[in-house]
């Protein structure tokens, strides 16, 4: 991912923000008032954008962002 501009819209970093913040789908779901579907499809396209595969992939990334701390 090095040095390439990541296009996300404003849904989708509200979503990696609560995935990495160990919310689950059905609790980002009912925060932002959309169905668990929703969620998974942007969990999806997340991970198609980053260029990853896993939850874990995507809380180093937010870490390493500065988008939440431990």
């Amino acid at each position: 991912m090095s040095g390439r501009s990541i296009n996300l819209t404003a849904r989708e970093l509200e979503v990696w923000n609560g995935l990495a913040n160990s919310e689950t789908c059905k609790g980002l779901a009912l925060r932002l008032n959309v169905s668990p579907k929703t969620i998974e499809y942007h969990r999806a396209n997340l991970y198609k954008k980053l260029g990853v595969y896993d939850i874990a992939a995507i809380t180093r990334m937010a870490m390493s962002r500065g988008m939440f701390e431990i």
